[in-house]
């Protein structure tokens, strides 16, 4: 969500770290533009939704990079706890 302009994009998370994530979304934002994310957390057997602020900081074919307004919002840290890991590297 580009709050300045209430306007809403659906975006499919693909990359997510503790400082940011690359969202693939049709959003036609500048960079530097103040978002919001609305994600759904899994949390146990129940989930629950949540808005993150962030800012746009690159545009590119594959998506949105974003930083998190806030390094590390505890439901990213719920979100990064509950994806299965791909491996040990």
């Amino acid at each position: 969500m580009h709050p300045g302009i209430s306007r809403c994009e659906p975006g499919r998370l693909s990359n997510i770290s503790l400082g940011g994530a690359l969202i693939k979304s049709p959003l036609d934002s500048a960079v530097g533009a103040r978002l919001q994310l609305a994600i759904t957390v899994p949390c146990g057997e129940d989930s629950y939704e949540s808005v993150i602020d962030a800012y746009l900081v690159r545009r590119s074919a594959p998506g949105l990079g974003i930083e998190w307004a806030h390094f590390a919002p505890i439901e990213v840290i719920d979100l990064v706890r509950a994806v299965p890991s791909a491996g040990t590297y």
